[in-house]
This record gives structure tokens, C-alpha cells and sequence, in this order.
């Protein structure tokens, strides 16, 4: 309430702006659909009002919110206006984002000749960002052949990356890419070497625990579910629980609660 006190008392079209964000904030974890209305009616009013700062933001909320709810069409449209906005800028950092995102898209859409154009690009971005994004890069990799169905490469780059994350302590890298290594063991339906992995991921504790880090709860359960061990399944089906009420992400609970019953009905 006090949020929409501030903006229906707004002295400005700007501090409007300003106050569309942090509602857009404040729903962003508790209802992702009004999250993305709000960071929407921010863009329109920024826009009319060309307030670049207001503009890039909201943009980028949209982006955001249109990721987590996989709505590629909306996602395409942000990420490209937010790129235009970049290059004029030139800030490189920004650009690379960009691309990377657009990376996933064509990805995601299989459309594999302009994912793999898109690497390219990110690539040579990364030469003039101190190879800043190379492990990014080789995950990149490794998904990209994941989503071609050629597991041996995807292996390779995921492996290639362990080996990097190890050895610079990267412990957040180390999280993903074990996921990524247990998830290719599951594919091969060698559940207990899935298992034994994830088991390792749940070994590094992370420091700013996020909604990826259910996931981690989640590909243990699976792993133990296809096993027969269905106690120990339902135990890391409530720790993924526990853990997304302690950092407060109803949307997952709700997803977590549907896969649960899913599977009971197998």
C-alpha cells in the first residue's frame, strides 16, 4: 500500500517511474504476471517521457521477468531494444549480455547455426573483456551441445570447465557444471553416478542462495526416485521446498507441488 501511495502522490512523470520499479520489485518474487504489468507501465511512461535511466531499467525488468516465465517473444523484443541501447553506448560488458541471451533464445529454439553464430560473437567480445567470460563460455559450449543431442561434446566442455573451476576455487561454477555432469549421467540412466554427483553439489554451500539453487534439492530427488528409493526422494522433495520458503519463492513451491504430484500419480 505504501508503494502505491508514493505513486499516486508522485510529484513527477520520473519519480512515477522510479516507483512502477520497486513494484515491479516487490512482485517480482510473489507474482511474476503483476511484476511484469508494472515494469511494463514503467517502459511506456519512460519512454513518453525519454528518461533513459527509467528506459534501460525497465527494460531490463521485463527481461528478467519474461526469462523466468520462458516467454521467448517478450524476452526477444527487451533484450534487442536493451542491445541497441549498448552499442550506442559501447559498453562492451553490456553487449556481451545481450548476445548471450540472444545466445539462449536460438538455443533454446534449436535454431543451432544462429546459437552457434551468436558464440562466435561472444567470443570475440570476450577477447577484449581479458577473456573475463571464458568459463562462461565453455558452459555455453556445453549446453549448446547438450540441446544438439551430442552428449560426448557436452561432456567434454563440462568436464574441460570442472577442471577450470576447480583450480580457480569457483565454487559458484562448480555448482552449475556438476549439475550439468549429473544431468548427462541421468540422460544415460546411470542414476547412481547421477546421484553421487548432485550429492557433491550439495557440498558447496552457496553464498547468495537463489531459486537455480532448488534445483539442486530437485535433480537429487529425481535421481533417488529413479532408483526405487522413494523415502529418500521425498526427503530432498521437502528440503527443495524448505529451502524455497526460506528464500521466499511461492512460484517454485507451486511448480515443486505439481512435480510432487506428478510423480505420485506414476
Amino acid at each position: 500500500d505504501s508503494l502505491l501511495n508514493k505513486l499516486e502522490f508522485a510529484e513527477s512523470d520520473s519519480e512515477r517511474v522510479s516507483h512502477q520499479i520497486a513494484l515491479y520489485k516487490f512482485y517480482k518474487n510473489e507474482n511474476g504476471y503483476i511484476a511484469m504489468e508494472w515494469a511494463q507501465k514503467a517502459y511506456e511512461l519512460a519512454k513518453s517521457i525519454d528518461d533513459k535511466n527509467g528506459i534501460e531499467l525497465s527494460l531490463r525488468a521485463i527481461r528478467s521477468i519474461a526469462e523466468a516465465q520462458k516467454n521467448y517473444s517478450e524476452l526477444y523484443k527487451s533484450n534487442n531494444k536493451l542491445e541497441i541501447i549498448y552499442r550506442q553506448r559501447k559498453d562492451t560488458a553490456k553487449i556481451f549480455e545481450c548476445i548471450e541471451r540472444r545466445y539462449i533464445y536460438n538455443r533454446d529454439q534449436d535454431n543451432f547455426a544462429a546459437a552457434k553464430e551468436n558464440l562466435k560473437e561472444i567470443k570475440e567480445l570476450n577477447k577484449h573483456l581479458n577473456d573475463k567470460y571464458f568459463k562462461d563460455i565453455l558452459n555455453h559450449k556445453g549446453n549448446l551441445y547438450w540441446h544438439m543431442g551430442s552428449m560426448d561434446s557436452a561432456e567434454y566442455y563440462y568436464l574441460k570447465l570442472n577442471q577450470l573451476a576447480q583450480e580457480d576455487e569457483d565454487e559458484e561454477m562448480q555448482r552449475i557444471v556438476l549439475n550439468n555432469i549429473g544431468a548427462i549421467f541421468f540422460h544415460k540412466e546411470e542414476y547412481k553416478s547421477a546421484r553421487d554427483v548432485f550429492l557433491q553439489v550439495l557440498d558447496i554451500k552457496p553464498i547468495n542462495p537463489t531459486e537455480d539453487h532448488i534445483t539442486d534439492y530437485m535433480n537429487l530427488s529425481s535421481a533417488y526416485f529413479e532408483m526405487g528409493m522413494d523415502d529418500s526422494s521425498k526427503y530432498y522433495d521437502y528440503k527443495a521446498m524448505a529451502f524455497a520458503k526460506k528464500i521466499n519463492r511461492k512460484s517454485s513451491l507451486e511448480l515443486l507441488y505439481g512435480y510432487m504430484i506428478e510423480r505420485c500419480e506414476k
